[in-house]
Protein backbone atom coordinates (compact mmCIF):
# COMPACT_ATOMS: atom_id res chain seq x y z
CA UNK A 1 0.00 0.00 0.00
CA UNK A 2 2.87 2.34 0.81
CA UNK A 3 4.46 1.64 -2.58
CA UNK A 4 1.14 2.29 -4.34
CA UNK A 5 0.76 5.60 -2.50
CA UNK A 6 4.28 6.65 -3.46
CA UNK A 7 3.66 5.77 -7.11
CA UNK A 8 0.37 7.71 -7.14
CA UNK A 9 2.08 10.73 -5.64
CA UNK A 10 4.85 10.57 -8.24
CA UNK A 11 2.28 10.39 -11.05
CA UNK A 12 0.47 13.40 -9.62
CA UNK A 13 3.79 15.27 -9.36
CA UNK A 14 4.51 14.54 -13.02
CA UNK A 15 1.00 15.54 -14.09
CA UNK A 16 1.15 18.89 -12.28
CA UNK A 17 4.68 19.62 -13.48
CA UNK A 18 3.79 18.76 -17.09
CA UNK A 19 0.69 20.96 -16.91
CA UNK A 20 2.65 23.94 -15.60
CA UNK A 21 5.59 23.44 -17.96
CA UNK A 22 3.29 23.80 -20.97
CA UNK A 23 2.66 27.40 -19.93
CA UNK A 24 6.23 28.46 -20.63
CA UNK A 25 6.02 27.30 -24.26
CA UNK A 26 2.48 28.48 -25.03
CA UNK A 27 0.95 30.56 -22.22
CA UNK A 28 -2.69 31.50 -22.31
CA UNK A 29 -3.42 35.14 -23.08
CA UNK A 30 -4.46 36.30 -19.60
CA UNK A 31 -3.94 40.04 -19.04
CA UNK A 32 -6.12 40.79 -16.03
CA UNK A 33 -8.30 39.26 -13.35
CA UNK A 34 -11.48 39.44 -15.41
CA UNK A 35 -9.93 37.39 -18.21
CA UNK A 36 -8.54 34.92 -15.66
CA UNK A 37 -11.96 34.36 -14.11
CA UNK A 38 -13.53 33.99 -17.54
CA UNK A 39 -10.92 31.37 -18.47
CA UNK A 40 -11.41 29.42 -15.24
CA UNK A 41 -15.20 29.49 -15.00
CA UNK A 42 -16.81 26.84 -17.18
CA UNK A 43 -18.79 28.08 -20.15
CA UNK A 44 -22.06 26.53 -21.17
CA UNK A 45 -20.27 24.21 -23.58
CA UNK A 46 -17.80 23.13 -20.89
CA UNK A 47 -20.62 22.54 -18.42
CA UNK A 48 -22.45 20.39 -20.97
CA UNK A 49 -19.25 18.45 -21.68
CA UNK A 50 -18.66 17.90 -17.96
CA UNK A 51 -22.22 16.68 -17.59
CA UNK A 52 -21.68 14.24 -20.44
CA UNK A 53 -18.49 12.95 -18.84
CA UNK A 54 -20.26 12.51 -15.51
CA UNK A 55 -23.16 10.63 -17.14
CA UNK A 56 -20.73 8.37 -19.02
CA UNK A 57 -18.83 7.65 -15.81
CA UNK A 58 -22.06 6.91 -13.95
CA UNK A 59 -23.12 4.53 -16.72
CA UNK A 60 -19.77 2.73 -16.56
CA UNK A 61 -19.95 2.53 -12.76
CA UNK A 62 -23.49 1.13 -12.95
CA UNK A 63 -22.38 -1.59 -15.37
CA UNK A 64 -19.42 -2.48 -13.16
CA UNK A 65 -21.59 -2.72 -10.06
CA UNK A 66 -24.12 -4.86 -11.94
CA UNK A 67 -21.38 -7.32 -12.90
CA UNK A 68 -20.01 -7.37 -9.36
CA UNK A 69 -23.50 -7.86 -7.95
CA UNK A 70 -24.20 -10.75 -10.30
CA UNK A 71 -20.99 -12.48 -9.26
CA UNK A 72 -20.49 -11.58 -5.60
CA UNK A 73 -23.90 -10.38 -4.45
CA UNK A 74 -25.63 -7.05 -3.90
CA UNK A 75 -23.77 -6.38 -0.62
CA UNK A 76 -20.40 -6.35 -2.35
CA UNK A 77 -21.77 -4.18 -5.16
CA UNK A 78 -23.23 -1.65 -2.71
CA UNK A 79 -19.81 -1.22 -1.12
CA UNK A 80 -18.46 -0.03 -4.48
CA UNK A 81 -20.95 2.81 -4.91
CA UNK A 82 -19.24 5.40 -2.71
CA UNK A 83 -15.61 4.71 -3.78
CA UNK A 84 -16.55 4.88 -7.47
CA UNK A 85 -18.53 8.09 -7.02
CA UNK A 86 -15.71 9.72 -5.05
CA UNK A 87 -13.12 8.64 -7.61
CA UNK A 88 -15.22 10.08 -10.44
CA UNK A 89 -15.72 13.40 -8.65
CA UNK A 90 -12.03 13.56 -7.69
CA UNK A 91 -11.05 13.12 -11.35
CA UNK A 92 -13.34 15.94 -12.45
CA UNK A 93 -12.13 18.22 -9.63
CA UNK A 94 -8.51 17.44 -10.45
CA UNK A 95 -9.13 18.37 -14.08
CA UNK A 96 -10.73 21.67 -13.02
CA UNK A 97 -7.85 22.27 -10.60
CA UNK A 98 -5.23 21.72 -13.28
CA UNK A 99 -7.07 24.16 -15.55
CA UNK A 100 -7.05 26.76 -12.79
CA UNK A 101 -3.31 26.22 -12.22
CA UNK A 102 -2.75 26.78 -15.95
CA UNK A 103 -4.68 30.04 -15.91
CA UNK A 104 -2.97 31.34 -12.77
CA UNK A 105 0.46 30.45 -14.17
CA UNK A 106 -0.32 32.17 -17.47
CA UNK A 107 -1.55 35.24 -15.59
CA UNK A 108 1.70 35.41 -13.60
CA UNK A 109 3.90 34.84 -16.65
CA UNK A 110 2.04 37.59 -18.51
CA UNK A 111 2.50 40.02 -15.63
CA UNK A 112 6.22 39.25 -15.31
CA UNK A 113 6.84 39.74 -19.04
CA UNK A 114 4.73 42.89 -19.23
CA UNK A 115 6.75 44.52 -16.44
CA UNK A 116 10.11 43.38 -17.85
CA UNK A 117 10.98 40.82 -15.20
CA UNK A 118 12.66 37.48 -16.00
CA UNK A 119 10.43 34.43 -16.03
CA UNK A 120 11.87 31.58 -13.98
CA UNK A 121 9.95 28.35 -14.19
CA UNK A 122 10.55 27.30 -10.57
CA UNK A 123 9.47 30.71 -9.29
CA UNK A 124 6.24 30.49 -11.30
CA UNK A 125 5.53 26.95 -10.10
CA UNK A 126 6.05 27.74 -6.43
CA UNK A 127 4.10 30.99 -6.59
CA UNK A 128 1.11 29.45 -8.34
CA UNK A 129 0.92 26.49 -5.96
CA UNK A 130 1.28 28.77 -2.92
CA UNK A 131 -1.48 31.10 -4.14
CA UNK A 132 -3.73 28.17 -5.07
CA UNK A 133 -3.44 26.53 -1.65
CA UNK A 134 -3.33 29.66 0.51
CA UNK A 135 -4.93 32.60 -1.29
CA UNK A 136 -4.96 35.98 0.35
CA UNK A 137 -1.55 35.55 1.98
CA UNK A 138 1.99 36.32 0.92
CA UNK A 139 3.18 33.35 -1.17
CA UNK A 140 5.46 30.97 0.70
CA UNK A 141 8.14 30.15 -1.87
CA UNK A 142 10.11 27.78 0.34
CA UNK A 143 8.21 24.61 -0.63
CA UNK A 144 8.91 22.95 -4.01
CA UNK A 145 6.29 21.15 -6.06
CA UNK A 146 6.72 17.69 -4.52
CA UNK A 147 6.08 19.15 -1.04
CA UNK A 148 2.74 20.55 -2.24
CA UNK A 149 1.27 17.50 -3.98
CA UNK A 150 -0.49 16.01 -0.96
CA UNK A 151 -2.02 19.40 -0.14
CA UNK A 152 -3.40 19.60 -3.68
CA UNK A 153 -4.83 16.08 -3.41
CA UNK A 154 -6.52 16.99 -0.11
CA UNK A 155 -7.98 20.15 -1.66
CA UNK A 156 -9.41 18.25 -4.63
CA UNK A 157 -10.74 15.54 -2.32
CA UNK A 158 -12.47 18.19 -0.20
CA UNK A 159 -14.16 19.53 -3.32
CA UNK A 160 -15.86 16.14 -3.83
CA UNK A 161 -18.01 16.75 -0.73
CA UNK A 162 -21.56 18.04 -1.24
CA UNK A 163 -22.33 21.75 -0.86
CA UNK A 164 -18.72 22.85 -1.48
CA UNK A 165 -19.39 24.47 -4.87
CA UNK A 166 -20.09 27.88 -3.37
CA UNK A 167 -16.94 27.71 -1.25
CA UNK A 168 -14.93 26.71 -4.33
CA UNK A 169 -16.22 29.67 -6.36
CA UNK A 170 -15.16 32.02 -3.56
CA UNK A 171 -11.69 30.44 -3.47
CA UNK A 172 -11.26 30.88 -7.22
CA UNK A 173 -11.98 34.61 -6.97
CA UNK A 174 -9.62 34.99 -4.01
CA UNK A 175 -6.83 33.23 -5.90
CA UNK A 176 -7.24 35.44 -8.94
CA UNK A 177 -7.40 38.58 -6.78
CA UNK A 178 -4.24 37.52 -4.95
CA UNK A 179 -2.39 36.88 -8.22
CA UNK A 180 -3.53 40.24 -9.60
CA UNK A 181 -2.40 42.08 -6.47
CA UNK A 182 1.07 40.56 -6.13
CA UNK A 183 3.90 43.09 -5.92
CA UNK A 184 6.30 41.50 -8.37
CA UNK A 185 9.37 43.34 -7.05
CA UNK A 186 8.67 41.97 -3.56
CA UNK A 187 8.01 38.52 -4.99
CA UNK A 188 11.40 38.51 -6.74
CA UNK A 189 13.12 39.71 -3.56
CA UNK A 190 11.54 36.82 -1.65
CA UNK A 191 12.62 34.42 -4.39
CA UNK A 192 16.22 35.67 -4.33
CA UNK A 193 16.24 35.18 -0.54
CA UNK A 194 14.90 31.62 -0.86
CA UNK A 195 17.45 30.76 -3.55
CA UNK A 196 20.25 32.11 -1.36
CA UNK A 197 19.12 30.00 1.61
CA UNK A 198 18.74 26.85 -0.51
CA UNK A 199 22.21 27.37 -1.98
CA UNK A 200 23.76 27.76 1.47
CA UNK A 201 22.00 24.61 2.74
CA UNK A 202 22.89 22.49 -0.27
CA UNK A 203 25.46 19.77 0.47
CA UNK A 204 28.95 20.58 -0.86
CA UNK A 205 29.88 18.96 -4.10
CA UNK A 206 32.43 16.21 -3.86
CA UNK A 207 35.35 16.90 -6.17
CA UNK A 208 37.33 13.83 -7.08
CA UNK A 209 41.02 14.61 -7.28
CA UNK A 210 42.62 13.34 -10.42
CA UNK A 211 45.72 11.31 -9.72
CA UNK A 212 48.44 10.70 -12.27
CA UNK A 213 50.36 7.46 -11.98
CA UNK A 214 54.06 8.11 -12.33
CA UNK A 215 56.47 5.26 -13.00
CA UNK A 216 58.32 4.15 -9.90
CA UNK A 217 62.06 3.64 -9.62
CA UNK A 218 63.49 1.19 -12.06
CA UNK A 219 64.14 -2.24 -10.57
CA UNK A 220 67.21 -4.36 -11.18
CA UNK A 221 67.81 -5.28 -14.77
CA UNK A 222 66.91 -8.79 -15.67
CA UNK A 223 69.92 -11.06 -16.44
CA UNK A 224 70.85 -11.44 -20.05
CA UNK A 225 71.08 -15.00 -21.33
Amino acid sequence: MRAAGTASRQRLDELIETTLNRIFDAPLDIRNGVEALRAIDPTNDAALAQGAVRKAAEWGAARTMAKVGARYGSKAASRMVLPLAVAMEFGLNARDGLRELQVLASFLVGRLRAEGYPVESELVRRTVLAVYLDPGHRPDLRLPLHRRTLHLARRWSFNTLPLTGRHQASLVRRRVDTMAGLYLSVLLEDWARVCSIETSLAPPRQVLEGRVAYPGPAGPASPTH
